[in-house]
């Protein structure tokens, strides 16, 4: 019994330890899950933030520093999440002989020299934004700095005319801005602009002239504090400009007023004018702030042939016709109200042309007759050849037409369904035409039954397709662009002969212009039917409204780089990527055109030679095509050619390498490493894809693919 007691004793004890490690056990799991959760809990109450620097009043503007030591430039920031750091020199990537290091916030290079001088930025990013600083890193003995021995005495900087300095800018939207910051001081003195504490970041150009910011084409999102900071190595100064443009919400303090017109007895209700004519139409008015005019015609953007220009307060119509007859209305508005005055056109058709008050005769038509008769027998002799024969059998053999392949018969249009009107621009090898196609176009035309076959189904079936081509030749009209050629040279025909053929076979992509149809059975001049643009080219587009959102902007790039991706899938190479070659369509949706120096991909190992006479578009071209007689058909020669778009896009349509006027000059140029600088305005990012496109090893470049996002 006692045995059996002791036992039970033990028993017992055993079980309640194990218990009390459990209960400590658990009691600890639950105080590490409520730690756990806590932190949890409070890193979840953390508010995401976009990036900003922890102590902003110690980061540097100017350091100056001797060869050979060492240069640290701090640029610490919260965010979360936690920002990622890029550095930068000059807006490009740091490159230098020795080591460039980075810890944490800090870059670190050692040994500096004189090339090591220049505007270091650090940029801080994460997904909800960046911000940057800008350094600028002098080291004795660079150009910028002035000799510690001359015999000038060494100050600090100090404003020229102070009592100049504006203190506030009242300008209008539109406008140019011009700020000025004049100073003295021994070295002297470099100066930096921001606006807002950062860096002056906007779609329109940013130009800086000795001591003058200058800012063109103002607009609303401009107003800001704008402040000029003037250091050489003795210190620094700065001054700040409060600049309002009107529009934005804190406009002066000036009475506010609607717009009404200033000359109302000077209206036009109504105006009739001749064709051929200039049209000049004038709605002016006054208002604070003050009215933007808008022009339309029948209620409508004004959509026509011929250029429409407006210049402040007047729209003006060159070289009318008949499809200019409505009504044109001026719309003047303004936070306040609007205003409006409608006037009638009405366009006249001049059946002959007045010279000297005087009718011509059909002499001087004669004698045009007689001179175009002349040329066409002098040039039929040189080619000892039919000129209505010749030019076929030449299109028929480049386009591989076999009369029995009805397939290609498809995007034939007969010639009497195309009417051409007046010249829209010229191309390598032809002239570009407005016309007007009557009836069914692309997907939409009427495919004819197969002829060879006979039966009374199909008889009634072809009978019932000739009567629906004719209700709808009746009654449908596309405006189109037709791309012909002027001089009807073997050379000439065989290049658009060649465009034709690869439009057929890029088939369609909502990103490439498509090819409508074609005339090329008839024995005249062959004939390139296709989309009509209605907003133009790109180029034209970019210069011609300059209020374009960085949104925008990007889009267009995109939907480039998609239909880039198109062609180089099928192995198809542009050769001519530009703005000018990149038209706008309504929703400003964009479509590559000109495929006139388009080629298709070889195998490896074969060549094609240059065409005598062929005029490379050097100013876009990759080096490895400029120096060269033969054709390169690789896709990464179009990805340089969309580098150069690119900054096209992003400076609104300004010219590249505008100094140069020849290939060989620019392509020394860039084998010395030179590239076309950043545009204002343009993200560090868009720019760095740039820089890529435009490596000089072709392999290096990416793919369409991966530019396309």
């Amino acid at each position: 019994m006692v045995l059996l007691y002791v036992c039970a004793k033990f028993v017992g004890a055993v079980t309640i330890s194990f218990i009390l490690m459990d209960t400590i056990a658990c009691a600890n799991d639950d105080a590490a899950a409520h730690r756990s959760y806590s932190a949890h809990s409070q890193e979840n109450l953390q508010m995401d933030q976009i990036p900003q620097f922890t102590k902003p009043d110690q980061l540097n503007r100017l350091i100056v520093k001797s060869p050979g030591e060492m240069l640290n430039i701090r640029c610490a920031a919260d965010g979360n999440p936690e920002p990622s750091i890029a550095w930068t020199k000059d807006s490009n990537d740091i490159h230098r002989i020795d080591e460039v290091k980075t810890r944490g916030w800090t870059l670190i290079l050692k040994k500096l020299s004189s090339d090591d001088s220049g505007h270091y930025t650090c940029e801080l990013c994460n997904i909800h934004g960046c911000i940057s600083h800008t350094t600028h890193v002098l080291v004795e003995g660079d150009e910028i700095v002035a000799n510690k021995h001359s015999n000038k005495s060494n100050q600090r900087p100090r404003f020229s005319k102070p009592e100049q300095l504006n203190q506030k800018i009242l300008k209008p939207s539109g406008h140019m801005l011009n700020i000025r910051c004049a100073a003295t001081g021994d070295p002297e003195p470099i100066i930096t602009w921001t606006k807002d504490s950062d860096v002056i970041d906007r779609i329109g150009e940013v130009k800086t002239r000795g001591w003058t910011l200058v800012l063109k084409d103002l607009s609303s999102d401009d107003s800001g504090d704008y402040t000029c900071e003037l250091c050489n190595m003795h210190g620094c100064i700065s001054h700040t400009t409060h600049v309002l443009v009107e529009g934005d919400e804190i406009v002066a303090n000036k009475p506010n007023r609607p717009p009404r017109f200033s000359q109302p007895e000077q209206l036009n209700q109504k105006i009739l004018k001749p064709s051929g004519h200039m049209l000049n139409i004038r709605c002016a008015a006054t208002g604070y702030p003050e009215p933007i005019i808008t022009w339309t015609k029948d209620s409508d953007v004004i959509d026509r042939i011929g250029e429409v220009e407006t210049l402040r307060w007047t729209l003006i119509l060159k070289n009318l016709s008949s499809d200019d007859s409505g009504h044109y209305t001026c719309e003047l508005c303004n936070i306040h109200g609007c205003i409006s005055h409608t006037t009638q056109l009405l366009v006249e058709e001049v059946k002959s042309t007045p010279i000297n008050g005087k009718i011509v005769d059909s002499t001087f038509w004669l004698l045009v007759l007689v001179t175009v008769l002349v040329a066409s027998i002098c040039l039929v002799i040189i080619l000892k050849k039919p000129f209505h024969q010749w030019p076929f059998r030449i299109i028929r053999s480049l386009l591989r037409i076999n009369s029995r392949d009805e397939s290609d018969f498809t995007w034939e249009i007969p010639r009497d369904r195309v009417t051409l009107a007046n010249v829209i621009g010229t191309g390598n090898f032809g002239c570009v035409f407005m016309a007007t196609a009557r009836g069914p176009l692309g997907k939409q035309a009427v495919r004819r039954p197969n002829r060879n076959k006979i039966g009374f189904c199909d008889t009634v079936f072809a009978r019932i397709i000739e009567i629906w081509e004719k209700i709808c030749i009746a009654c449908i009209r596309t405006k189109v662009v037709v791309k012909t050629l002027v001089i009807p040279t073997r050379y000439n025909i065989e290049c658009l002969a060649r465009e034709i053929d690869i439009m057929k076979n890029i088939g369609k992509h909502k990103n490439i212009v498509n090819l409508l149809g074609c005339c090329t059975h008839d024995g005249g001049p062959p004939y390139a039917i296709i989309e009509y643009a209605h907003k133009g080219n790109l180029s034209s587009f970019l210069r011609e409204n300059r209020r374009l959102t960085l949104k925008q902007l990007i889009s267009f790039a995109n939907q480039v780089a998609r239909g880039m991706e198109h062609l180089a899938s099928i192995n198809c190479i542009h050769r001519d990527l530009a703005a000018r070659n990149v038209l706008v369509f309504r929703n400003n949706i964009v479509k590559i055109a000109d495929f006139g120096l388009a080629r298709y991909g070889r195998r490896q190992g074969a060549i094609e030679l240059l065409p005598i006479g062929e005029q490379i578009p050097f100013r876009l071209t990759a080096p490895e095509a400029l120096m060269t007689f033969f054709i390169i058909h690789e896709s990464s020669t179009d990805v340089w050619s969309y580098g150069v778009l690119l900054w096209e896009i992003m400076s609104l349509g300004a010219v590249p390498y505008p100094e140069f006027d020849s290939k060989e000059t620019l392509y020394n140029y860039l084998e010395d490493g030179n590239r076309l600088d950043k545009p204002p305005g343009c993200p560090r990012r868009l720019y760095k894809l740039m820089q890529q496109c435009w490596k000089w090893q072709p392999q290096e470049r990416p793919l369409f693919e991966e530019i396309r996002c």
